[in-house]
Parts: C-alpha cells; structure tokens; sequence
C-alpha cells in the first residue's frame, strides 16, 4: 500500500479492477468461506488442490464478488450472489452453486503450480531466495514479474508464448486471448494490456509461470538466452501498443537482465549466437558493400543507414560460434556505432521473412572464413596510424595522372574519407581528427564519391593504398578485398539482387545520360546502394565531354592516336577533320587542337570557285539571300559572305523582310514558327525571315514554348544567347525593340 496515497502499488501488487476468483474445493471444504489472497492478481491456482482458480460462475459466467450485497440481503455461501436478470433490493439471485464449477486440474510438480508455490512463500516471507534476487525484497521480484509479464502479453507473436508452456497450458492460454471483451465477465482487454493483472486465471499463470521460469534460473546470461525472444522490437499491426523495454517500476537486476538479453541475438530457430575471438581478425568493421547488399533489405529506416547494416552483419558474422555477446563481437570490431543500436538493429532484420537465407548466407561464409581465412589482417588494419594518408599534394598529382580535376578543398578531403574506408574497413567518424567525418550531410559526398571514379583513378588510389600499407610495415596484403560472391544471386535474400546490376547500362546511365545514382537506382528498380557498390567495383569511364571539360581530352587521344597514325590518317588517307571526329568519337575542334598538338601541317583549300557575276546578280538584282544561295553551292552562308565582300559586293544588313519595330509576336506566329519547324526543312533564321522577326526574337519564343532547346538548332551559337526560363511574351506584351532591331556586326552571316 502506499500510505500518503492511500492506493494498492499497482507496480507491485499488480491489482485487479474488481472481482475475485475462487477455487470450488476449497469452498467444498470451508462450507463456503472466501479466502481474501483470492482477490490478489498474483492468485491463479490453488495449491492444495492442485487447480487452476475459476474466474466466473458456471451458470451466468460473471465475475463473484464485484458488487456489494444490498443490506437486509442474507448471502447463501457457496452460491453465486449475482442478481439473476432482474435490478433492485428484491432482485432474485443466480444461486448458482459454485462447488460444482469446473476447473482445470493439474499434475503434482506442473510448472504453474510451482510458479504459484514460489509466489506465496514470497509474500508470505518478504523476501526471495532465487539466485538472481537473493534476500531481495518481494516487491522488486514481483514487480520484475510483472514487467516480464506485460512484454509477453504485448507480445505480437501470440504463437511465440506457447512455444516456451506446457501443451496444455498453453492450449488453454490462446482460447482465453481469443475471448471477447466485456465488463461483466473477465476477457483479455486490448486496451493496456499488462497493466492490470489479467481478468482470467489462465492468461495470468501463462505469462507467469514464463516469466518466474527466467528469474529462478542460475545466472543472468541463462535467463538472457531464455529471454531473448521477448525482446525483439515489434513490428506489423500490434507496433503500437507493444514495447521492448521492462518499463516502470523494474528492478537494476531486470534492467541488467535486458540488456544483457538483447546482445543475444536469436537466430529464426531460436539459437542463439555467440563470437568467435579469432574470426574477427578476419572482418572489417563495415561488413563488404557486396554482401551487404544482398543481405540488407533495401528499405531504409531514418536511423538504419548503410554503414549501420554494414557493422550490424559484421556483428553477426562474428557471433556465429561458441561465447561471446554484440559488446564484445562489436568492441573486437572497432567499435563502429553504440552496441545497444546493433543489437536492436539485428532483431529488426530478424523479423525479415526472408531473413532465414541471409543467416544461411553467413553462416556458410563463416565457416569459409574459418576453413580458407583472408588475406588482409583486419585487427592490424584497424590499429594502423592514417594521419598521414593521401596527403593533399599526393591527390592532386594521382588525379591529373588519372585525367581528372583535383577539385576544390573539398574534393580531396572526400577522397581521403573514402579511401580510409576501403583500407581501414571503419567508418570515416574513426578516421585521423584533421579529416574525420564530422557532419552527416558529408556522408553523402563519400557515398557519391564513386560517381567520381573512373578505372584510372581507381587504380592510382589502390596504388597509393599498397604503398601506405608499405610505409606502415605491410607488403603481404592487397588494398582491399571481398570474399567469393557465389551464391547471393537470387530473389530468396532480403537485399538486391546482383545479378539484375549490369555495370554497362549503370555506366550508360551515369556518364551519358548524366543521371544520380538514385535516378538510375529508380530507374533500374534496385536500390542506391547496389549502384554505388557496382560503381566501386566497376567505376565508369570517363565520357568525352567529361576529358574535354577536364582538359585532358588532347593528352588522351595523343595515347591513342600517334603523330605517325594521324599523319598517315589525314594526309595519306585524306580523312577530314569531321571524319576524324566521327571516328574516335570526339568533336573537330579536338581533332584540330590535337593536330597543332603534333604539328601536323594542314591541308592547305583552295577557296572555291564562285562566278562573281551570278553572284552579284541574284544577290543584288533577284535579293536572294545569301543563306539561300549558300545552302545552293553547298557552303556555309558566313563563307559566302566573306567572299562576297572580297569580290567587292556590299552585303545587306538585313535580307528579306526587315522586323518591324515594337511588333508584337502573336500566338499565331508562334504556331506558324512550330508548323514550320515541324516540316523540318527550316531553319530557325528560315522562320525568322518568313515572319519578319529577328532570329533572336523567334528562338526565345520557341524555347521558351519548349520547341527547341539549346544546341538542338543549327544556329550560331555566338548569335543564339540563352533565354533562360523567360516566360513567352506571346501573351504578356510586345517583343524587346532593341533585341528586335539590334544592327548585325560586319562579317556575321546575312539573311
């Protein structure tokens, strides 16, 4: 009781709403006394009769005892005091006689009747005499029963309790789960559960008699092992009213008792898995991307990134075998993340259906590991001093022998995170406090730092990595390793299949279409980090546009193709510029600077005959444009131009109709604009010049309509400006006069 509230601890006591239970020999043998430990939520069966307590009458199925007698009234003992169907003082009563309610009869030394025994010497004494509460007091025993008792019942596994009961018991446990709630008679309320002691007697020695099993055991890791099942975070439907922790009102002992059985992860048959020192020495602290993706469901919980999946299997890796808990598997590992979240973390991929293939998985790679070992010594790797890894001047000079930009500050602190990792098999977080990990958004960066990678800058990183390991006293060992993949191919693993990655459409994807990882992750419909696990293996080619924007593009194709070959090709064979770019796949400009880069000579052109008088007629009498009469000798208009002035013909600033100033371009001469590039033979100067705009004028409007887009026309660049995401001014008001009237400079091609 707790005196200043006057109110039963129901942490302790574990109290009923109302009601009592009864046992009908004892009340054969008393001539209808009632015993008041009845009314105790602890009381389930009768000791002397070796029975299960009844909860209800046997002919109106309620409660006894939940109502005062109304005064004047005379009980009969033994017989139910129940009002019959009728209310009032004068109501008749059931009068049922209790004696003859059936109960259910236990053998001599049953798991409940003992559970009982051990309840009753308790209260009786004050104190416990088990191993783990050794003169304890009673209240912190039957509080510990209770919170053990409450995690059964929120259990949301109801097949799971009766795996661990008697047949019978636990026959008779599901009926009464399975009862209808109703505040006349006792039924298993969805509402708390746990938090009163239960209405039926059954439900109540069930979990019980599970609970006292546990804490009269030898020692706290027995009780762990037996315990484990209970703590696995729940999932599904019951989610939200079930719980992992014991909860108010426990003692230090269960908390320990806890903690201790949630580092016992439980396999789906219930083993459980310990560590073995010596294979630790042969797993990095972050399980390989490789298995990991094929073990790890794809789906991501907010606090379940990859790295956590990665020290998580690795854990389990290591319990497979004799001894050991998730704190030790994890300290020998490097400590990557806090081992209270691992253990959590394994029981949430244990709930997994298709979880029982993953341990398959492992354990087989176990004893692979035990039977052929590694060839990298992980423990040493993880003692190593990596303060002087990959040193800024040291990137820089690797990334242009590779073809790449070193990058601003940020670029080699990123590489440096990355290739800690791929050596140390840690976290970057455990990395050397001058470039450790420090923020999560700089995650990100390491993980799409494989978008960077190219097979040459891979080997030179690798490169490097063998000769650090050098300087730190290691010439045996490669930079990294993974284990044989045979096998995690396949739909029965919970994580991504392998085989469906295919590195040349990932390459693709990345390097032409310039998609994300998680667009080409969405667009091959396996996850993020089965891209970036096949971009590691298997880094993508630089693309040209790439080289060129690196400015390695000319150092590269002078690889590939020698003064020799170039010259045979461009003078002996005669090949063009155009035919050269077409054929190594490059634009003329690089072929052009690759020929000055060989001091190649070029052909020299004579400037094609133009008769001067044709010209001058139909430029100058007929007012033919010069785009037109270019497109007829087969000539760039620009070329035409310049030998119209050398031949002294002044060319026109403006050919065809000339735009009118302040014109607005109407919705109709849009549509005419997209009719015309439609038919395909026009141009965008074409359309300008049938409409009477400037070129400029008609572009922005067509892109704007999302006609055309930036270098999908055959327009000069130096006169086709980016519009930007301008909103049309078809309906918004008149075109710019200036751009629409704007002098052409000298030289530029007419029309």
């Amino acid at each position: 009781m707790d005196p200043d509230l006057r109110q039963v601890r129901r942490h302790h006591l574990w109290g009923r709403a109302n009601g009592s239970r009864f046992c009908p020999s004892c009340l054969t043998d008393s001539c209808g006394r009632w015993q008041l430990s009845w009314r105790l939520g602890w009381s389930f069966a009768c000791t002397v009769h070796n029975c299960l307590l009844a909860d209800v009458c046997w002919q109106c199925q309620r409660h006894q005892r939940r109502h005062l007698m109304p005064s004047g009234t005379i009980p009969i003992p033994g017989q139910c005091t129940n009002p019959g169907g009728t209310v009032g003082r004068s109501a008749t009563r059931c009068g049922a006689d209790l004696t003859q309610t059936p109960v259910l009869p236990l053998p001599d030394g049953y798991p409940v009747l003992r559970t009982q025994h051990l309840i009753i010497e308790a209260i009786t004494a004050g104190t416990t005499g088990t191993a783990l509460h050794p003169n304890a007091p009673v209240a912190d025993f039957l509080s510990d029963i209770r919170s053990l008792s409450k995690l059964i019942l929120t259990h949301p596994d109801h097949n799971e309790p009766g795996k661990h009961l008697p047949a019978d018991i636990a026959d008779t446990f599901d009926r009464a789960r399975d009862l209808p709630h109703s505040r006349a008679s006792p039924s298993t309320s969805r509402v708390r559960p746990g938090f009163a002691a239960p209405a039926r007697a059954e439900i109540t020695a069930a979990v019980t008699t599970i609970a006292a099993r546990a804490l009269t055991l030898d020692s706290t890791d027995q009780a762990a092992d037996a315990l484990a099942w209970l703590f696995v975070p729940k999932t599904g439907a019951a989610a939200g009213k079930a719980t992992t922790t014991v909860g108010h009102g426990a003692s230090e002992l269960l908390l320990d008792l806890q903690h201790t059985a949630m580092h016992r992860p439980t396999t789906s048959t219930g083993h459980t898995r310990s560590t073995s020192p010596d294979r630790t020495r042969r797993i990095p602290g972050l399980l390989w991307p490789t298995w990991t993706v094929a073990l790890a469901p794809p789906h991501r919980h907010p606090l379940r990134t990859f790295q956590n999946l990665q020290h998580a299997l690795s854990v389990l890796l290591a319990l497979i075998g004799p001894g050991g808990s998730v704190h030790e598997a994890s300290r020998r590992l490097g400590a990557c993340y806090p081992p209270d979240d691992t253990a959590r973390l394994l029981h949430r991929l244990q709930t997994h259906p298709n979880w029982q293939a993953a341990e398959t998985a492992l354990s087989d790679l176990a004893q692979h590991l035990d039977r052929v070992g590694s060839p990298i010594d992980y423990q040493r790797r993880r003692q190593l001093d990596y303060r002087d890894l990959l040193p800024v001047p040291q990137w820089q000079a690797l990334a242009r022998r590779a073809l790449h930009l070193p990058g601003n500050s940020h670029r080699p602190l990123t590489a440096r995170r990355w290739l800690f990792e791929r050596i140390s098999g840690l976290p970057a977080t455990h990395a050397p406090t001058a470039y450790a990990l420090t923020e999560h958004f700089h995650r990100n960066q390491i993980s799409d730092f494989t978008t960077v990678l190219s097979p040459q800058l891979l080997a030179e990183l690798d490169a490097h990595a063998i000769e650090f390991l050098n300087q730190q006293g290691i010439h045996d060992e490669p930079a990294t390793w993974c284990p044989p993949t045979t096998g995690l191919t396949g739909p029965n693993l919970p994580g991504t299949d392998l085989g469906r990655c295919r590195a040349e459409e990932i390459h693709h994807l990345l390097r032409n279409d310039r998609l994300r990882p998680r667009d080409i992750a969405a667009r091959l419909d396996v996850s993020i980090d089965a891209v970036r696990c096949t971009l590691t293996d298997q880094p993508a080619p630089l693309a040209s546009h790439q080289l060129r924007w690196n400015g390695r593009l000319v150092p590269m194709l002078s690889q590939q193709l020698t003064a020799q070959e170039l010259q045979r090709l461009y003078h002996d064979e005669r090949l063009s510029v155009a035919a050269l770019s077409r054929r190594f796949g490059v634009s003329r400009r690089s072929v052009s600077a690759l020929l000055d880069h060989h001091g190649i000579q070029r052909r020299s052109q004579p400037p094609r005959p133009i008769d001067l008088a044709w010209l001058r007629h139909e430029y100058v009498v007929r007012r033919r444009t010069l785009a037109d009469l270019a497109d007829e000798l087969g000539i760039s208009a620009r070329y035409l131009g310049r030998r119209a002035r050398e031949m002294g013909i002044p060319t026109r600033t403006w050919v065809g109709t000339p735009p009118i100033r302040n014109r607005r371009f109407e919705l109709h001469h849009l549509r005419a604009a997209q009719v015309m590039l439609g038919v395909g033979n026009y141009s965008v100067r074409k359309i300008a010049e049938e409409l009477g705009f400037s070129t400029r004028t008609v572009h922005r409007h067509l892109h704007a309509a999302g006609a055309i887009h930036h270098g999908l026309e055959t327009m000069d660049r130096a006169k086709s400006p980016a519009m930007g995401e301008r909103r049309s001014p078809a309906l918004t008001g008149p075109t710019d006069a200036p751009a629409a009237t704007s002098p052409r400079k000298r030289g530029s091609p007419s029309g």
